[in-house]
């Protein structure tokens, strides 16, 4: 959850940027940087980005399982062999034996 204490300046976050990197390491937290008044990006921990991304990376591996049990469930799939045969097929190659 972003808090206003997550919220810094550009320029008051260069100034103490040791300090602010420091807190991002211990917090866990991002900081959200503004400029005119506007978010300009985000800043986080290299731990916290690497958990991050596992999380999106699990996310995205769950939602492809949820998928493809919708396409079994509906009939839309077929032997694993004929759907080789006709991908190396369609690109030009000869299938063996």
């Amino acid at each position: 959850m972003i808090q206003t204490t997550d919220i810094q300046k550009l320029s008051v976050f260069r100034q103490k940027a040791s300090e602010h990197l420091a807190r991002l390491k211990e917090t866990g937290r991002a900081e959200i940087l503004t400029v005119n008044g506007e978010a300009a990006g985000v800043v986080m921990s290299p731990k916290t980005y690497d958990e991050l991304m596992q999380e999106v990376d699990m996310a995205r591996s769950l939602a492809m399982l949820d998928r493809s049990e919708a396409d079994i469930a509906a009939g839309r799939t077929r032997p694993m062999r004929e759907a080789l045969k006709e991908m190396i097929e369609r690109r030009g190659g000869k299938v063996p034996g």
